[in-house]
């Protein structure tokens, strides 16, 4: 096939990264082009793109494809200018957010039908908020996978005796409850307990300043948390497999690549029951989950694992194993490219074209 895709944006965040990790492997049985961002910064994951021998362009011939992979609801209008030029798979990922932008007219509803098919990582997400949207267009459900290496990251600092090390990866913005965590931690005081918290700084910079006022102002918190920008997903690779837990309190998110990456790693992951969550982190099982906005019980969470460090190692190893039932990489690659195939043009079904 000859496959063009489109993402929003091209940053080290949850939905570009899944793209381009489908594309890299893609590429190597079909033509895989990209059509660069319409607005704003193009990002860092572009010069990764054209590492993997990825062509990126601003302007294409519709013509010469066979489909079009949109990334996100907020390309809606992408989806609507090429709506009957080749075929479109639209790839949602938004949770909750993405819902209350249809319900404001911030992205338009109509685009939906303009697809040729939706896909969609949970069923949760698209039974609970986006089903009235798609109507009768075609639409599946295709789980998550990593399309990572688990051995190639790097160690990080070691532990000193005692610490419990915690990484809250992502956005920095209020949706990922890094103000639940900061209370948590404060609420226990305890030195030993180490937090990095790493991801973009650059959507909410009025809850970033916050969130380093707080810090600053109380003298455990700053000698005991580490926040840092958006890094190469090979430095977050490393912080992740040389951490003992994961903190995900989100407010609102899917079964994200973050938490994925942590079962992936063996990670402790303490996260909200937030839609699907518990789907796949199944409290006691494999891992420990807290109301949405329950900071206290969050903090009773990290109280427990770090007095019971092996029960950070048993929800670790079952974690790890749900992720091999359901969210390996070939499975999703698969799944993707059978879905991306069902809408390409008639006949044009192959590998590389000569």
């Amino acid at each position: 096939m000859r496959i063009l895709a489109y993402s929003h944006r091209l940053d080290y965040t949850g939905a570009p990264l899944i793209m381009f990790r489908l594309m890299r492997h893609l590429r190597r049985q079909h033509e895989v082009t990209l059509l660069l961002p319409r607005h704003g910064d193009v990002g860092a994951l572009r010069a990764d793109y054209e590492t993997a021998g990825i062509e990126c362009t601003d302007s294409v011939n519709p013509q010469r494809f066979d489909a079009l992979v949109v990334n996100t609801l907020i390309a809606f209008d992408v989806v609507l200018g090429a709506a009957g030029q080749m075929p479109i798979l639209w790839w949602i990922h938004e949770p909750k957010g993405g819902r209350k932008w249809l319900d404001q007219g911030r992205v338009n509803g109509g685009a939906f039908a303009r697809a040729d098919k939706v896909v969609f990582p949970t069923r949760w997400q698209y039974e609970t908020l986006y089903k009235p949207f798609v109507g009768t267009i075609p639409h599946a459900i295709v789980p998550y996978g990593m399309g990572i290496d688990p051995h190639a990251a790097t160690a990080t600092e070691l532990h000193a005796p005692g610490e419990l090390r915690l990484l809250q990866l992502g956005i920095v913005s209020q949706r990922k409850g890094i103000d639940l965590t900061l209370r948590a931690l404060r609420r226990l005081a305890n030195p030993q307990i180490k937090l990095t918290i790493m991801g973009s700084q650059i959507f909410e910079p009025d809850f970033v300043r916050r969130v380093r006022a707080y810090i600053a102002d109380d003298p455990m918190l700053s000698g005991s948390v580490t926040l840092m920008s958006e890094q190469h997903p090979t430095i977050a690779q490393a912080h992740m497999a040389h951490c003992d837990a994961l903190l995900f309190p989100t407010r609102d998110d899917l079964i994200t690549l973050t938490i994925l990456e942590g079962l992936l790693h063996k990670r402790c992951v303490l996260s909200s029951d937030f839609g699907p969550i518990p789907e796949t982190i199944i409290h006691e099982e494999t891992g420990l989950l807290s109301p949405v906005n329950d900071s206290v019980a969050l903090a009773t969470n990290i109280d427990r694992i770090f007095h019971d460090r092996p029960l950070i190692d048993r929800l670790g190893s079952a974690g790890h194993a749900i992720y091999d039932r359901k969210h390996t990489f070939a499975v999703h690659a698969a799944a993707m490219e059978a879905e991306i195939r069902s809408i390409a043009r008639a006949g044009k079904g192959g590998g590389k074209s000569s």
